[in-house]
Order: C-alpha cells, then structure tokens, then sequence
C-alpha cells in the first residue's frame, strides 16, 4: 500500500445508526459518527442496547454503517444550564426570559409550550420560525436530523453537567 493511500484510509468516519422495534413498535434507536477503528465495538454496544433495553427485547433491529465521504463539520451546542427550582411556572418564566433575550418573540415561545403540551408523541423536532410559525412539512411527525455525534471530550463534559444538575 502506498504511503498516501495508507495515510488517506487512517481517518475515516463512519455514521452508525441503529433503530430497535418489537413486534413493530420503536423502543430504541442510537446513532453517532466514529472512526473506523472504533466500528466494531459501537455495533457491538448498539446492539446489546436493542437487546437489553428497558422497554423489551427488540424482534428486529437495523443497523446501517455508512462510511462518510466527507469530513464531519463540528459545530459548538448551544450553552447548557440549570435552573434549580421545583415550580413549574418559574422554569417556564425563565425560559421566557432566555428565549427573549436571545432575540425570539414571546409569541413564538409561548407557542412552542402550547405545542409542547398538546401531548402527541412525535418522532422528530419541531421547528419554528422567529415569530413561532411551525415550518416542518408535517405537523404530526417533526424533523429528524441524522449523520450526527458528538465528540469524546464533548460527551464526557454533557454527562459532567447532567450528573452534577441531579434527577
């Protein structure tokens, strides 16, 4: 192997996605890019999940390993924090006050938690103008968002956060 191709065929990523049913119904799905080198162990985990999980063991699970074609574009997540309070009303007039600092209208906010509370499970993310006008093609189903991960470092300074904020 030349010594270019060797150097080429060092870096590549993989997108792993993994989505779990029984008896037809979801109960598990994970996904993430990784190295090659780390392909292997990734299914491995992926499946015992579909198998183990809390919400039964999976009938069927499928699994799509995609060698990426192009270098990952990293981005940095939004800023994360925690607000300790047991009222429900307090988080939502914060979440008001954050939102609104950040430039989006009161409006689309309180939108987005009218939407939030009409309790129909979707499958993906809504998505919301500026002025809270839902722009995803269907209204019932959301947008999903896949050939994605994060980074170790990253993921280890989220669980940080999370295991510090308590249940």
């Amino acid at each position: 192997m030349s010594r270019n191709r060797a150097a080429s065929t060092r870096n590549r990523n993989y997108s792993v996605r993994m989505r779990a049913s029984k008896q037809g119904l979801h109960i598990s799905g994970a996904e993430g890019i990784y190295d090659r080198n780390d392909v292997t162990r990734i299914v491995q985990a992926y499946t015992e999940r579909a198998l183990l999980h809390e919400k039964g063991r999976a009938d069927e699970i499928n699994m799509i390993i995609e060698e990426l074609k192009e270098k990952p574009r990293r981005i940095s997540s939004l800023p994360l924090c925690t607000l300790n309070t047991r009222n429900p009303d307090h988080v939502k007039k914060s979440a008001i006050k954050i939102l609104t600092s950040a430039g989006i209208t009161e409006r689309a906010v309180e939108e987005a938690f009218r939407s939030l509370n009409i309790g129909i499970t979707m499958r993906g993310a809504m998505l919301m103008d500026i002025e809270g006008v839902r722009l995803e093609p269907d209204l019932l189903r959301g947008v999903r968002v896949t050939r994605m991960g994060i980074t170790r470092v990253a993921a280890a300074t989220l669980s940080k956060k999370i295991r510090k904020a308590g249940p």
